[in-house]
Parts: C-alpha cells; structure tokens; sequence
C-alpha cells in the first residue's frame, strides 16, 4: 500500500455546490458516513470529461439537512508527482447577509409555495426549511460557516 499524507485536512465549503474536475493524479477523498470511512471518486473519472459536484453548506441548510455538506479532504499519495486541482465553489459573496424573507417565497409565505397576503387565513405551521433560514436571517455567511462547524462539533461530542 502507499505511503500518503494529507495535504489539506477534512473540511466541508461555504458553498452552494463545490466544481472539482477530476485529476488525473488522485488525491480527493470524501468522507462517507454509511461506509464510516473516506472513498476516492477520482479513480472512477475521467480525467478533463467528468467533475465532482459536492454540495456545500449554504446547500445543507436550505435543503434542511437532505443533502449534508459533503466532509473532504485531500491526500497525496507516495511517488512525488504534483497534483493540480482548479475547484469552482459556487458561493454568495462572505459579507453577503442571509435575507430569509427575500428566499422565501413573495406575500409573506412561509416557504410553502403558497404566499398568504392580508387577511388571509392562518397559514399552515412553517416547514423546516422556511424555520431554519429564518433562524439564520441577517448572519453573513462567515458567521453562517462559524455557525455549522461549531453544531457539526456539537454533534462529534
């Protein structure tokens, strides 16, 4: 087996998604939480043709958890070649504030599809996702990272 290092410890992305086309030198690995254990999807690309989408934490909060933030790293493995990686993290700006209600859907809605303008009948209790940007309005988007790496802690201890 070869000797590797890592290069750039597990971390997840303030993104929507993260881009990575695929090396042809692997070194990518993603942590897999039902196999408890990191996986390699480079070695199943093609190298110039195929990318990696990974999704990111922006993605895991509006989609209340469905798609976690993907957990990555990156290796190098013994032989010395270089490897070269040119990932495009699709991301709002980081001093950009979370505005729930511009997210949410017009006349005051509650996430549901349906905004509910005045005199309206109660609406309906608001679904997660709706609940969760709400709890994040107005935190810019280093906060918002802050935020899930201190609950991702909360949820190791």
């Amino acid at each position: 087996m070869s000797k590797q290092a890592v290069t750039f410890g597990a971390h997840t992305d303030t993104t929507f998604v993260t881009l990575i086309p695929c090396s042809n030198i692997p070194g990518l690995e993603v942590f897999s939480p039902a196999l408890d254990g990191w996986v390699r999807p480079e070695p199943a690309c093609r190298p110039g043709r195929d990318i990696i989408i990974l999704p990111g934490e922006l993605l895991q909060v509006l989609s209340a958890g469905h798609y976690p933030a993907a957990v990555h790293r990156v290796v190098s493995v013994g032989g010395g070649t270089a490897r070269v990686s040119a990932p495009l993290l699709v991301r709002p700006n980081p001093s950009a504030a979370v505005n729930a209600e511009a997210w949410l859907c017009p006349g005051g809605g509650n996430g549901d599809g349906e905004g509910r303008g005045e005199g309206a009948a109660p609406p309906p209790p608001p679904p997660p996702v709706a609940e969760r940007l709400r709890a994040l309005d107005g935190m810019n988007m280093r906060d918002l990272h802050q935020h899930l790496v201190d609950a991702f802690r909360d949820m190791e201890a």
